[in-house]
């Protein structure tokens, strides 16, 4: 089979050994080839709506394969194809055949051989072949760029992965759990905001309307609308008490635009 252009306006179409267009009055898109078969993304130039259609033949014998009611085509970066039949995400190999179709969503995990996969309504970690690694999960998010994972087991209990699906801490019941460095993570409880290490040890309350990480040893926190900041030991260095803390190569300078301080300064070592 080969793609061929059209006279009537630039159309590209899919003709066979014949020349016979196979393709309809769908125009070709994108053409893809696996090893044994051709698929091809069309989408028809006279009909209003525009409509897609995704074509798929036997390479040897040039005979349409039948997949059912496809919606859309992705091709994965391990060769295989997801299909789209009837709302149903539909697994094949690059012959074609057939692997498993009831998954419901999938998400390559960057930086891994991971795919994050749902499953009637779980969540779970899978090869790049969906053989299942790891869950059922009521939630699951990409890694972060600190290597972690957050997923959650119920509707109060989170868990930390790591790239190799190792348990950061088992369980810890939260309504948010995020990390904020390789050694820190965010935490909200009842609509609040604290840290805690890697041994789930406090660092600091669950207290605060917001808390971000300053420089590499320190926290901004906000509450009430000031703010504040606090060691990597949770010692707290200023009350929530300010308007704005700026940060320089050397010290942090912390501001209250009601009072006009802003000589209050502390020297950091970077």
């Amino acid at each position: 089979m080969e793609i061929l252009k059209a006279m009537f306006k630039n159309k590209k179409y899919v003709a066979n050994k014949k020349g016979r267009r196979v393709t309809g009055k769908f125009d070709v898109i994108d053409l893809y080839e696996h090893r044994k078969v051709v698929v091809a993304v069309c989408r028809n130039h006279c009909g209003i709506p525009l409509a897609k259609k995704v074509y798929i033949w036997d390479k040897a014998t040039e005979k349409p394969l039948n997949y059912g009611d496809i919606q859309s085509y992705t091709q994965m970066d391990n060769g295989m194809f997801v299909l789209k039949v009837d709302n149903e995400l539909v697994l094949y190999d690059m012959d074609g055949r057939y692997v498993r179709r009831d998954i419901t969503y999938y998400l390559k995990c960057n930086g891994t051989d991971l795919y994050i996969i749902k499953i009637e309504g779980k969540y779970y970690f899978a090869t790049t072949e969906f053989n299942i690694l790891a869950g059922p999960f009521l939630s699951a998010k990409e890694f972060d760029h600190f290597g972690y994972a957050v997923v959650q087991k119920d509707n109060e209990y989170f868990t930390l992965l790591t790239k190799g699906l190792k348990e950061v801490f088992d369980v810890i019941q939260c309504e948010e759990l995020r990390a904020l460095s390789k050694d820190f993570f965010l935490i909200r409880k009842n609509g609040k905001y604290g840290v805690i290490n890697k041994e789930k040890r406090e660092i600091i309350p669950a207290l605060y309307n917001r808390i971000e990480c300053k420089g590499n040893n320190h926290f901004e926190l906000l509450y009430n609308r000031k703010f504040g900041l606090a060691d990597i030991k949770g010692n707290l260095i200023f009350e929530c008490l300010y308007d704005e803390i700026m940060e320089t190569p050397d010290k942090f300078v912390v501001k209250d635009y009601a009072r006009l301080e802003s000589g209050k300064t502390l020297e950091t070592k970077k």
